[in-house]
């Protein structure tokens, strides 16, 4: 017979909880110490940063290869 322990905090390991959760708390503490970085920049820093930042982005998706389709198949039909 199995003797009756008691809880104890060691018992609980990050495998225990939802790794989508632990992601979430992740991203939500990178977002808030971000939020506070950028409210303590002066107008122009934070211009920059916007910039730089939308700058990415529309590179990002003018430079990505893009996947051409196969029409012949649908032809074929």
């Amino acid at each position: 017979m199995n003797k009756h322990r008691s809880f104890r905090a060691t018992d609980i390991s990050l495998r225990d909880i939802p790794g989508f959760l632990v992601a979430y708390v992740i991203i939500s503490i990178i977002s808030i110490l971000l939020g506070i970085l950028v409210e303590q920049m002066s107008d122009f820093w934070r211009g920059t940063l916007v910039g730089a930042g939308g700058a990415m982005v529309v590179s990002y998706f003018l430079m990505r290869p893009r996947q051409k389709t196969d029409d012949s198949s649908a032809k074929d039909q």
